[in-house]
């Protein structure tokens, strides 16, 4: 045997002995905490031979500048904090003088862009203990979702649905909660079935009643959007509760919209993989979905012959010429 080659023989340094740190309580809950999932909602390329401001100049241009200076500032702030620069103190100044503006003309682009600098932005500090100016932005948020302006509302649920921070989630769940109950515009109570949804999904514990509102909206709403956005709701955190929703509106599936069938035949799909007993109790919901429409929905067509896939028929075999048959055609030919 060929003698084992080794770093000494080599004539190398002994490779030094692995250094593990000491693991405790703090520090792990330390690393759990700031290894959670950092969800990517927003990405920009930014450019090289674009010469960007410094973040001092930036400061002064929100603070003093016009609206088209602020809303041009802003948009800088965005692509250097995702570019990976670090400028805290520009959320002070976000806070003081870009939040409060009441100019109509301005109001909804600024605010728009600092919803999606609050996306990108860091909430906590170095330590995993949420930054203090967080709690200035939770309140503006929660007058946002308390907001007269239909628009204001649903663009504020819109971005919540976007955020995974619990501690910033917690105080406003009860106003999201109220979005889902009472307004009247369907495009509010969309938006407030899917923050609620995503919160749910996250932090189960902030909104531990979240299905039982969602199904009181899916039976009494009117909106074929809202109930869609609930009934999907149901259908990934309580399928028990969606399955009895359809049990109970078979025969009113085929005047749903595409887009609510195309949820129901998700929901029949699911089912009958799971249990392939429940075929011939959702089978006439499926076929339902089958009936042409004056606008043909290819999508929801495919959808279906995905969901209940049905054997062909064998084709007829050919048929084989028999010795007795091509010898009689030999002696008449």
């Amino acid at each position: 045997r060929r003698p084992r080659c080794t770093r000494a023989s080599l004539g190398q340094r002994p490779r030094p002995p692995r250094v593990v740190p000491e693991r405790t309580a703090e520090s792990c809950a330390f690393r759990s905490t700031m290894a959670a999932e950092k969800n990517c909602t927003v990405l920009i390329a930014l450019q090289n031979n674009v010469a960007l401001p410094t973040p001092g100049d930036i400061k002064d241009a929100l603070e003093t500048g016009s609206h088209a200076e602020k809303l041009a500032a802003l948009k800088q702030a965005i692509l250097l904090t995702l570019s990976g620069e670090k400028m805290p103190q520009l959320l002070m100044s976000i806070i003081r003088f870009i939040l409060p503006v009441d100019d109509y003309e301005h109001k909804h682009q600024l605010k728009k862009t600092t919803q999606v600098y609050l996306e990108v932005v860091e909430k906590f500090s170095p330590d995993g203990k949420l930054l203090p100016e967080m709690i200035l932005v939770c309140n503006y948020l929660r007058n946002d979702l308390n907001h007269a302006n239909e628009f204001v509302r649903g663009s504020t649920l819109r971005f919540l649905s976007k955020l995974r921070d619990a501690e910033l989630l917690e105080p406003l769940v009860p106003s999201v909660i109220n979005n889902v109950q009472e307004p009247r515009h369907a495009y509010v109570r969309r938006n407030a079935v899917l923050a609620l949804f995503a919160i749910f999904r996250t932090w189960e514990h902030l909104a531990p009643n979240a299905p039982e509102i969602v199904e009181k909206l899916l039976m009494n709403d009117i909106d074929m959007s809202a109930k869609r956005a609930a009934f999907i709701m149901l259908f990934n955190t309580a399928p028990d509760r969606a399955q009895d929703y359809i049990a109970g509106v078979l025969d009113q599936v085929s005047t749903f919209g595409s887009m609510f069938q195309l949820a129901v035949l998700e929901l029949v799909r699911k089912v009958c993989r799971t249990d392939p007993l429940q075929k011939s109790r959702y089978i006439r919901s499926v076929s339902t979905c089958w009936r042409p429409l004056p606008t043909p929905s290819r999508s929801r067509r495919l959808r279906r012959l995905c969901t209940c896939p049905t054997r062909l028929p064998r084709s007829r075999p050919r048929r084989q010429r028999t010795r007795s048959s091509s010898s009689s055609r030999a002696t008449t030919t």
